[in-house]
Parts: C-alpha cells; structure tokens; sequence
C-alpha cells in the first residue's frame, strides 16, 4: 500500500499500514500538501520554492532540494516527489484526501466529496516566515470548505427529490452545522425536517436559528424562513385540532370501520306478513351483537400481545474496556457513537463506528459532548484539569484548554462549551470556537447534613429551546441564566434533571421509580412517569416524540407527547443499563451498561416504534 497524505482536518503522513504517523519536517508536510492539492498537475519548482522560502531565490531553490531529499530517506528512499521543472506526486508511492477530493468532485461524486473532507485544509497549520504560503492555504481552504459544501447541498437535494426526507434532513443538518448563520441552509433543513415528519424538530431548529442571528449578528431570519416555519406551526396546530375534535382512539376507529362494514340480514317474513320496523332491529341487534363481542375479545387479545411485545431488539453487543463507560453520546452527523470515562483517574474515551461497529481508544475520556457546529469532540482529563478539543473526523487534537477543577461532564449550547467540573466544584464557560475561557464560576458547597452527605458536582445540561443551563449540586438541581449569570436552585423539583427534551421544551428530573416531565419555560412539574425502577439516564429522539429511559430494569419508552409509558424492555444476564443515546435516522437506540461480572458492554437497538 502507498503512503498517505491527510490534509482535511489534520496535517499528517501516514505509513503503508495507515496507521503510524511519521515524523515529516513542516515544510515537508508543506511541500506535500501543495503538490497533492494539484490534483496530478504539475507545479513549477519555483512556484513551490517560492511559497515556501520566498526570501532568496536561490536558497529557496537549494532548500527544496534537501526538503525532497529528505522526504526520500523519510520514506525509506521511496520516490513520491516526481519531476524536474514541474513537480508532481507519485500516485503509486503516496496518496492524499485533498487529491482524491478533488478528482471526486470533478467527476460529481457528491457523496465521496462529502466523506473526503475530514475538517479545514491544512488546520491551524503555518510556516514561520512564509507569508505568501499562508495566503496559499487560506484560499485552498475557503475554495475546499465551499465543495463541501456544494457537494453536500446538491446530495441533500437529490434525497428530497427521491422522496428520501430522512437521509436529506440529516444531510441539511450537517450543512447547518457548517455554516449556522445561513438562513437558506436552515430553510432547507427546517422543510425536510417537516417533510420527514418532524414538525417539533423543525421548529426547534429555527428557534435556534432564529437566536443565533438576533445574539451573534443582530438580524433576522429571512421572510422565507420565517413563512416557512409558520406553515409548519399552522400546520401542527391544525392536526392538533382534528385530533381534539374529532378522533377517537384507534381501537374505537377500527370497531366503527367494522360495524359500518358487517352486513345485517333481513330477517324471513312470516306468513307473508312483514314484519315491523322495530322487530328487524331486535332480531338484527340479537345476531350481530355475538359478533361484535367477538371481535372485541380478538382484538383485546391482539392489543395486550402487542403491548407485551418488546419495543426493541438487541442487534449487537460491542464489549468495552474496564475504564471506559459512564454515558454515551450519539454525533448523528459523523456517523461516531462515544463512550466517555466520567469521574475517574483511570479514564478513557471509546470512539466507536456507528456503520461497523469498530472501536477504538483515545485518552482524556473525561466527560464527551459533541458541537454540531464545529464538528468538534470535547473531553477532559480527570486527573490534568484541562479539556480536550478534537477534530471528529479524525479524531486528531485540535487544542486544550486549562480549568480549575477536575472535568467530568460537558454541554454544548452552540456557542459555549459548558465544563462541570468536580474536585473544587466549577463550571467553566468556554467559546466553543476560539476554544477561549470566558468564565469560570465556583459552584459553593452546601451543608452537609443538609443534604445528608454531600455528592459534589453532578451532570449538566443545555435546554437550547430557552438558553437556559441546568445542572446539579449536592443532587439538588439548579438553574444558569447566561444572560444575566445567576444561579439559583429549582424549586418544586424532586431530584436531579437528567434529561433535556429540547423539541417538547421539557426537562426530566430523576425520582424514585419514576420521572418527572418539567415545562422547560415555566419549570413548573406537569407530569409524573412510572417507571420500572429508578431512571439512570435520558434521550429522546424522532423529534422529541419518543423519551427513552435507562433503568436498572433495562430499558423503558414514554411518549414524550402524553407522557405515557409505551413500552418497557429487559436484558439478558443480569446486564444493568445506566446510559443511553438515540439515533433518530437509523431508529436505533444505544444502551451502555455492566454485567454482574464487571464486564462493560455497549448494546445496539433496533427500535420498533
């Protein structure tokens, strides 16, 4: 196999078995990159010398001869820089992402585009003293970033012109996450959303759209985005209607469909005298009622053998390492499912392929939140008090940042990475895209016989609907208003939140055996689930429609609508949930847990409802 060249996302070669970096000098990795960005043609040896070494004609020329040299000896006195007044790469010696990018899209292949690009070319990657070099990446970048995403644009629109609304929603949705400000891309996002049977889910992307505009830019949507999400709102509210004035429960629906189908026969007229009106009623009442009772009986049966029936099923079991496990968080966009480490020294975080299952390692597993935005992972190090920012392509290291306290969970609302923090109880405010500090706030401790022994800090969470920031201390739930950073407890509330059902604008707060469902505008409690046991975790999905719970019963499904349980689900062998992530597209659900023998394993659920 040919070495390999990744310049989208991170900026290194890859040996034969693409899995060992080598040790490249920059300006060979500069070298690189420009001639793979080529795309087979040839650049002239003085545009690159001049790029690279722009202050003396002839030292340049030198120093691009021992760069080239040493190039050869790095791989092994393998020859990838072919030429001699124009240079090119060897296809057979060394391959790249931006070369294969660029041939993909010449020849319209939206879907490799979109798989090609891994993030930025050549990210936060410079060369000291070649500022001509820098303009010359800046300009690939803006020209790489723009195929993207046309080739993403064009693929979304092929989707909805298939009629395939789910695939083009998800596509959109990474579009958004590209270019948020853009109010065509959310108008895209928010009529697939809609056409895939997601109302909730596309109003809840323009209210997000709509507050990143008026907070970031001081404007507003577009009229037409704007119209748009008022036809879907009509719309729900219309369906709301018909469904208040007029329906029924479907088993009432299905016995008036039968009894407007069942034929009533004349009864035989008696000594050719006809019989009265009311005589053919009682005599027809008489025959048709055994059967009714009858179907009754059959489809009561058929209801409660549906009811009983699991509303899942295990498609796989991946086994995880001994320290990793604590939540797990589903990237839609990426296709990467993440097990992270929690509150411990000895943490790591599982990146796992949600088309093939294949995992791997990576360390400070410290907490994990995905940012649809950036396409970046965060994570901490328990034990180093810094987070980790990584590319979620590559899984390269973008950047760390230092916090006061030891990270265990983490929030993205958009702009900010939300830190908790335990050890000294913070939570650090940070800018989710300078990756810049903005606050860092120390959370006091109550009394301990308050509280009957203090728990610390706890998990937090972002309700995007309101932009308002939850977590809890000392297992007593808070609230963060960033608008005017006050903090106060929450009354009227039971336990700690542990959910956000951000298209339902709810929160679900832990109680023994049961949840309760929180109006996310008013805090006020308006519901009460039972459960099995005692709820774990919380995810919702398909719009907010479904709320799937963790239990130590295994896995349990509420109608985030009528907070009606639906379904509940136990595992083999004594497996115990306590995490769960959803996927709407793929209708799967992700249920981490641990077996009596301490083995950690991540099941995969394929969702029937």
């Amino acid at each position: 196999m040919p070495f390999r060249l990744v310049a989208l996302g991170e900026v290194s070669l890859y040996a034969p078995d693409q899995e060992r970096k080598l040790a490249v000098p920059r300006k060979g990795l500069a070298l690189l990159a420009i001639l793979a960005s080529a795309g087979g043609r040839g650049v002239p040896r003085e545009k690159v010398a001049s790029l690279l070494w722009p202050d003396s004609e002839d030292a340049g020329r030198g120093a691009l001869k021992q760069t080239i040299y040493e190039l050869r000896q790095t791989l092994g006195n393998h020859s990838a820089v072919l030429g001699t007044g124009e240079l090119t790469l060897d296809p057979a010696e060394i391959t790249s992402d931006v070369g294969e990018l660029e041939a993909a899209h010449a020849r319209k292949e939206w879907t490799r585009v979109a798989e090609l690009y891994g993030g930025p070319f050549l990210d936060r990657f410079h060369v000291r003293g070649a500022a001509e070099f820098d303009h010359w990446v800046d300009a690939h970048r803006d020209r790489y970033r723009g195929m993207f995403r046309d080739a993403l644009e064009k693929s979304a629109r092929a989707a909805a012109q298939a009629g395939e609304h789910q695939a083009a929603a998800a596509i959109w949705r990474q579009l958004a996450a590209e270019d948020p400000f853009n109010s065509r891309i959310a108008i895209g996002l928010v009529e697939a959303l809609a056409l895939a049977g997601d109302p909730a889910g596309a109003l809840t992307h323009y209210r997000v759209h709509e507050r990143l505009l008026r907070e970031e830019l001081g404007t507003r949507p577009d009229a037409a985005l704007t119209a748009a999400a008022e036809n879907i709102r009509a719309g729900a509210a219309r369906a709301r209607r018909r469904l208040e004035t007029g329906a029924t429960s479907e088993a009432a629906e299905a016995h008036a469909a039968r009894g407007e189908r069942a034929s009533v026969p004349a009864p035989p007229a008696s000594a050719g005298v006809a019989p009265s009106p009311e005589r053919v009623t009682r005599r027809a009442g008489r025959r048709v009622w055994p059967g009714v009772l009858l179907l009754l009986v059959i489809a009561g049966g058929v209801a409660a053998a549906w009811q009983k029936r699991d509303g899942a099923r295990v498609v796989a079991s991946i086994t995880l390492a001994p320290n990793s496990a604590s939540r797990v968080v589903a990237d839609l966009n990426l296709r990467r499912i993440y097990v992270e480490g929690g509150a411990s020294f000895d943490h790591a975080l599982t990146v796992i392929n949600a088309d093939n299952f294949a995992s791997r390692l990576l360390p400070h597993g410290a907490g994990a939140a995905a940012d649809p935005i950036t396409g970046w992972i965060w994570s901490g190090d328990y034990g180093g008090r810094f987070v980790v920012v990584r590319n979620g392509h590559t899984g390269a290291e973008i950047d760390r940042v230092k916090v006061p306290g030891c990270p265990h969970h983490i929030a993205i609302d958009g702009r900010r990475a939300w830190i908790a923090q335990q050890c000294d109880d913070h939570i650090s405010v940070i800018d989710n895209r300078t990756r810049k500090v903005i606050r860092d706030i120390q959370i006091p401790t109550l009394s301990r016989k308050e509280v009957s022994g203090a728990k610390g800090m706890g998990e937090i969470l972002v309700n995007r609907a309101t932009g308002i920031v939850y977590f809890w201390k000392d297992m007593i739930p808070h609230r963060l208003d960033p608008g005017s950073w006050d903090i106060r407890e929450v009354s009227g509330i039971d336990g700690p939140i542990i959910g956000v059902n951000e298209p339902m604008n709810r929160l679900y707060a832990r109680v023994d055996n049961g949840l309760q469902v929180i109006d996310g505008t008013t805090e006020k409690v308006e519901a009460h689930v039972q459960l099995p046991a005692t709820p774990a975790r919380v995810a919702t999905g398909f719009g907010g429609k479904r709320v799937y719970v963790a239990t130590a019963s295994g896995l349990s499904a509420v109608d985030g609508e009528t907070h009606r349980g639906l379904w509940d689900m136990s595992f083999k062998e004594g497996f115990l949930p306590y995490g769960v992530a959803a996927d709407d597209g793929r209708r799967r659900a992700y249920v981490l847990g641990v077996y009596p023998d301490g083995r950690r394993a991540l099941k995969v659920l394929r969702l029937r409802d």
